[in-house]
């Protein structure tokens, strides 16, 4: 077993001597470092190790660490410290590549499984989740290279060139302790250059851009940090990944991020270049990587691939950018209250709920209808094709229907919610969501029996997806709605199943009876387990 420190926030400072001392000897007092950094890369490719490996050979540089920037194991992370994943996606591709050298990692997304959709909501509804953050920190003791001391840690220079202060991006929006760090250690670095690392990016120009993670993390740390009057709370650049592809960026308050994501065999995603771009890619075969240089004088940063060639220099791009406009979204109208959820409420399932909460779990509908009918309005392309198809004009009315009915019960009760009205909701809402799902359904069974591709079926996999998200919400809303009423604890969840089941018997009779026929039952995701 290596001895290395665990626990959240943990700093390390360089020269570091409590790890094994035939790793990483050209930790000594510098006054420069490099960095090579990359996120989204799960698969494991060595097509991508190729890629960095004939750069750093081509000019000599010996980086002094890797940062991973989470999506560390597609799809759905890592059971335990036991998993083969940490052989095919880490040891094999990179470590037994760069023996010498320390791989940093942070959490993303697909870290905490396969369905993580929205941050908070999914954190607490899925609550038998396989997948374990906690197995990749414990790694750190099994492997050489790998070093993840806590869920968050910074990692600075004895010489206060840098410091990086490395988050979990899911779950910071809410975790009042992660934010108080953070906080505190920004305000007491000493550092030249301080860096933000996450998973997920403040601002992008991909399909992320309207997702409440993206855009919370934004108002989160520009209201804290950027826009804060004290200068010691400022950060100087920002490091993500998240989109599957690469873009350096510039926000209204100066700030800087580079996105590294098209680093694995995953198709990249589409980049929309504005006015705030210095640079994007999304090629395919990329295999790209950043690498960072740090000094007393500058911040360099090269984005190489095989694709992509950019560099970033600090210094330069700083005095010749004086005068931009606020970075545009991909969704400008998204509602500011469904995209910062930065409350440090964090809700045990296993624990009854207040009045209070109760009308938190209603918020949390509203708030992942609204994102449905965005990404829905945003992906359908419904302005460019016609509307063939009937079902496309039910879900449009389906959603606007379902926004309504939650929120004018949501204003209309103030507080003191009884389990049984609320359990009522679900039971009104679920028609709206099931005809919802029951269109996606239809439409893409036709497309296939017709053999056909359509770029609204994107559309229809991320709405199929946002619906599952629901189906858990109103699950857990049963489970407490059960539990109020004292009903043995063996029995609660086989209960909520069963009203999910009644329900969508329902709806299929209602269909049925309109001329509807019937396709495949319907599947629920419930802890990533279909039921």
């Amino acid at each position: 077993m290596i001895n290395k420190k665990l626990g959240d926030g943990i700093e390390i400072i360089f020269p570091y001597n409590a790890i094994n001392s035939s790793l990483n000897s050209n930790f000594h007092n510098k006054d420069k470092y490099q960095i090579v950094f990359f996120g989204c890369h799960g698969k494991g490719s060595e097509k991508h190790t190729d890629v960095i490996k004939n750069y750093l050979n081509n000019h000599q540089i010996t980086p002094d660490f890797f940062l991973l920037n989470g999506d560390n194991f597609y799809d759905s992370g890592v059971e335990n410290t036991e998993s083969p994943l940490f052989k095919t996606c880490f040891e094999t591709p990179y470590a037994k590549h760069f023996t010498s050298q320390f791989f940093f990692p942070i959490l993303g997304n697909h870290d905490y499984g396969e369905f993580f959709l929205g941050g908070l909501k999914n954190l607490l509804l899925f609550r038998k989740n396989r997948s374990s953050p906690q197995a990749q920190v414990q790694y750190s003791t099994k492997s050489k290279n790998w070093y993840m001391p806590g869920f968050y840690y910074s990692i600075k220079d004895s010489n206060h060139i840098f410091e990086l202060f490395c988050i979990d991006s899911n779950t910071i929006l809410f975790h009042e302790k992660q934010q108080e760090w953070l906080k505190n250690k920004v305000t007491n670095s000493k550092a030249k250059w301080k860096i933000l690392v996450s998973h997920h990016p403040l601002v992008t120009n991909g399909h992320h851009a309207s997702e409440p993670d993206v855009i919370g993390l934004h108002n989160f740390i520009n209201e804290n940090f950027q826009k804060n009057s004290n200068p010691n709370l400022k950060f100087n650049l920002f490091i993500a990944a998240h989109e599957h592809n690469n873009q350096v960026l510039i926000d209204s308050v100066h700030s800087y991020q580079i996105i590294v994501g098209n680093c694995s065999s995953k198709k990249p995603a589409h980049v929309n270049k504005k006015q705030n771009t210095l640079y994007c890619s999304a090629e395919p075969n990329d295999f790209s990587f950043g690498l960072l240089t740090l000094s007393k004088d500058n911040i360099i940063c090269d984005i190489k691939g095989n694709k992509s060639n950019y560099n970033f220099d600090y210094d330069k791009i700083k005095n010749l950018q004086k005068n931009v406009s606020p970075i545009k979204f991909n969704q400008p109208d998204i509602i500011k209250n469904s995209s910062i959820i930065n409350t440090s409420i964090y809700l045990n399932p296993d624990l009854s709920l207040s009045l209070d909460e109760r009308k938190i779990y209603l918020q949390y509908l509203y708030d992942e209808i609204e994102m449905s009918s965005l990404h829905w309005n945003q992906y359908s392309y419904l302005g460019i094709f016609a509307r063939r198809y009937d079902e496309l004009k039910k879900i449009d009315q389906l959603l606007v229907n379902a926004k309504l009915y939650v929120k004018n019960f949501n204003q209309i009760k103030e507080s003191n919610i009884p389990w049984l009205e609320l359990w009522t909701v679900v039971e009104n809402l679920y028609v709206y969501i099931s005809d919802m799902h029951y269109y996606c359904l239809k439409i893409n069974e036709d497309h296939e029996k017709k053999n056909k591709k359509s770029k609204r079926q994107e559309a229809l996999q991320n709405l199929e997806n946002r619906i599952y998200g629901i189906y858990n919400i109103f699950y857990y809303i049963l489970i407490h709605f059960y539990r109020s009423k004292n009903i043995p604890e063996n029995l609660i969840h086989e209960q909520a199943l069963s009203d999910l089941y009644k329900f969508e018997a329902y709806c299929n009779r209602c269909r049925i009876e309109k001329g509807y026929r019937t396709i495949k039952k319907l599947k629920y995701y419930i802890g990533h387990k279909k039921r």
